[in-house]
């Protein structure tokens, strides 16, 4: 059902945007091996390169200012006897020495967390990752909802908030997290799917649906199982539609309800912005003077109406 889901939301995308030409978010990140969940071509820091937009600094001297920092950090981390040690000499020179400004939820790029020094937990959990893999830990991410950790194999496994500024170890069913039990590990592909994730918020709040819909079809093409992902897609494809009706772009408003239905019949909004859609244009038909294309609308829209409550 997903793969059929983010296959119609990129017709979609591809349908109604202003341009087919694909994006260089697009372009590089189709050459990651995305298929089976890992990434076997490039590092996972390469890959948060990539999926971060154009900045005046290419990749490869990123990557290369990334190295330097990995390398002093593990000069500093080598003086520890033991893991535990390690990882909380790696956490205070990522806060001391990388992310030295505040906490910013806008930061979506690890480009800015580097360049500005703000971060979110997206991109400090991603730094920390790869931080303690070049110090030879063995860690990964964990997903609650809306939030992001790293989970360390030590003596135990142990969870970290990496944005914080103090460095703790936690329980991996510690109930200081908000709704713990309702975690998961995940993968390094699955996690660079929760930058796409606030991008596409960002671009609806910034009315630019299109660029929304890719970012939110890519979320959820880099992790399935992602419920909030599949619901942002969703909302973003009810958005858009609800902002095509304002402009009275009825059809393609229509088309994008219809495609959502299609996957997810028993997404409320949606199911209430079909209605609220087909009345609008039924209207604009009438006043129009088109009443045979309005009475077959509203037909069109008894219909699925009706075989809706029969599914029920």
């Amino acid at each position: 059902m997903i793969h059929r889901f983010v296959l119609i939301a990129a017709i979609v995308t591809t349908v109604l945007s202003a341009s087919a030409e694909a994006t260089r978010i697009e372009q590089r990140v189709l050459l990651l091996d995305v298929e089976d969940g890992h990434l076997n071509q490039v590092t996972l820091f390469q890959a948060a390169l990539a999926c971060s937009a154009p900045t005046a600094m290419d990749d490869d001297t990123w990557a290369q200012h990334f190295q330097q920092h990995a390398e002093r950090c593990a000069r500093q981390a080598s003086q520890a006897a033991l893991p535990a040690q390690r990882a909380e000499l790696i956490f205070r020179y990522m806060h001391d020495r990388i992310l030295t400004g505040a906490y910013d939820e806008n930061v979506n790029c690890v480009q800015d967390s580097l360049r500005s020094g703000r971060y979110n937990c997206i991109t400090s959990t991603l730094l920390y990752l790869c931080l303690c893999r070049e110090c030879g830990l063995e860690a990964n991410a964990v997903a609650v909802p809306n939030h992001v950790l790293v989970k360390l194999k030590l003596d135990r496994e142990v969870l970290v908030e990496t944005t914080h500024d103090s460095f703790h170890r936690m329980g991996l069913h510690d109930q200081r997290i908000p709704r713990i039990h309702e975690s998961r590990e995940i993968g390094d592909v699955a996690l660079l799917g929760r930058f796409f994730y606030n991008r596409a918020i960002q671009h609806v709040q910034q009315g630019d649906y299109a660029e929304a819909l890719k970012a939110a079809t890519m979320s959820c093409r880099l992790d399935p199982l992602d419920t909030s992902a599949r619901n942002n897609l969703l909302a973003t494809m009810n958005n858009w539609s609800i902002a095509l009706c304002a402009q009275g772009n009825f059809e393609q408003a229509s088309f994008l309800v219809k495609q959502g239905l299609d996957v997810a019949p028993d997404y409320p909004p949606l199911m209430a912005n079909d209605a609220y859609v087909h009345h609008r244009w039924i209207s604009s038909l009438r006043r129009a003077g088109l009443h045979s294309q309005a009475d077959q609308l509203s037909r069109d829209l008894n219909r699925r109406h009706e075989h809706r409550s029969r599914l029920d």
